[in-house]
């Protein structure tokens, strides 16, 4: 059994091959302006195949830096103290070389955590800082 699409293919041969000339038409310019372009593509293009190895020097050069870029330094995460955020350690400070850790120092801004509805409502003194984080 054929189906409507091979149908409709058989019967529109005429109408196909009408439609393709007009619409890819295979012109003597087309043709000669192709092989033109690819001419002076390959011209212009001064290939040496195969090309030569890289220097001792470049090849010293991507491995120091292939190593620096993968080193557990720069993969290792650690906490925020400020947000609790995971941040790579190396975009990290020790939170004692901070010069103004007086700016975490702002007042009415955290309160303590309430266990029931009833309980006072308390503000927390100082920076706060996760503990244990960096």
């Amino acid at each position: 059994m054929l189906s409507v699409q091979k149908i409709w293919y058989e019967k529109n041969k005429e109408k196909r091959a009408e439609y393709n000339e007009r619409r890819y038409p295979t012109s003597e310019y087309r043709e000669n302006n192709k092989t033109l372009s690819q001419k002076h593509y390959w011209s212009k293009k001064n290939v040496n195949f195969p090309p030569s190895p890289p220097s001792s020097g470049l090849c010293q050069r991507i491995v120091l830096d292939f190593c620096a870029d993968t080193s557990p330094e720069i993969f290792e995460e650690a906490g925020c103290a400020v947000c609790g955020k995971l941040t790579p350690v190396c975009e990290m400070e020790e939170l004692s070389e901070v010069e103004n850790i007086g700016l975490l120092k702002v007042d009415a801004v955290t309160r303590k955590a309430r266990h029931k509805s009833s309980d006072p409502v308390r503000e927390l003194r100082g920076p706060i800082l996760a503990p244990g984080l960096q």
